[in-house]
């Protein structure tokens, strides 16, 4: 298979240019004299997933080994898919776009800088409207382990120009039991039917209750609820069905945000 790589389409001049990518996650190997075992995939990375600064001046995007690296490469020794396989070890990384009219992204364009290179995991990136924050998920507790659809962790990091301010911060972390007192969702009783009706009454939907954690595989191409930033939105399972869950990066609360009592199904946050 070919590696994945992002490029950027100019609108108005109809040009296809190819945006640079991270180096080798391993220094590259010649084939073995002996024409013994070669791995292809050694130290390839594939690129995908970018998302542009509101000012257009930089473009970030994920970037997955096809042989995990590093210290926590032992959990997963083979390839894992690029969507549903949470537990593959990926990054992100930060391209300065060149000035308008120029050619080739390559000139006059800095390297591509790791955003993340104290996390295991980090994709799915979104710039806030203002440009002030990006956030990103996190799915280090799969990565680390090679569990599959382990918790996943929010993250915020500070921008400011062409580049982050300052380290990630975690606004939701991996929940490893649901705490009491936290965000919560309720019993559910539907409305009385007319004493006429022939229809079975519905039984109350039980929910589980305790918020246990984010378990999703990409954030909403357009999460946020206000233009500066404060408030996304997204849908994650909660207990037996999805729920759309509101966060406050501000607070860092994190709330229910569907009418149980008007349909007492399965949400999903649309945008």
């Amino acid at each position: 298979r070919r590696r994945a790589a992002v490029f950027l389409l100019d609108i108005p001049t109809g040009r296809i240019l190819r945006v640079p990518g991270p180096p080798p996650a391993v220094p590259p190997r010649p084939p073995p004299a002996g024409g013994g075992d070669f791995d292809p995939d050694a130290g390839a990375v594939s690129c995908g997933a970018p998302t542009l600064s509101p000012d257009g001046r930089t473009v970030v995007f994920t970037a997955w080994p096809h042989r995990p690296v590093g210290p926590f490469a032992a959990p997963i020794a083979s390839r894992p898919g690029l969507i549903y396989c949470v537990n593959r070890p990926c990054s992100l990384w930060a391209t300065v776009l060149p000035a308008a009219g120029d050619d080739d992204t390559k000139k006059g364009a800095n390297p591509p800088t790791c955003l993340t290179p104290a996390l295991t995991s980090a994709l799915s990136p979104r710039f806030a409207p203002d440009g002030a924050s990006l956030v990103f998920l996190s799915h280090e507790a799969a990565a680390r382990s090679g569990v599959h659809c382990a918790t996943a962790a929010l993250l915020c990091l500070p921008w400011k120009g062409d580049g982050p301010d300052g380290p990630p911060e975690v606004v939701v972390p991996v929940v490893t039991t649901p705490a009491a007192g936290g965000p919560t969702t309720t019993t559910t009783t539907p409305p009385p039917l007319p004493p006429s009706s022939s229809i079975s009454p519905t039984p109350p939907t039980v929910l589980a209750g305790p918020f246990p954690g984010l378990y999703l595989t990409s954030l909403p191409d357009r999460p946020w609820l206000d233009a500066a930033g404060r408030r996304l939105a997204l849908t994650s399972q909660w207990g037996a069905t999805s729920e759309v869950v509101v966060v406050d990066l501000a607070t860092r609360a994190v709330a229910p945000a569907s009418d149980r009592a008007a349909f007492p199904g399965a949400w999903t946050f649309l945008a």
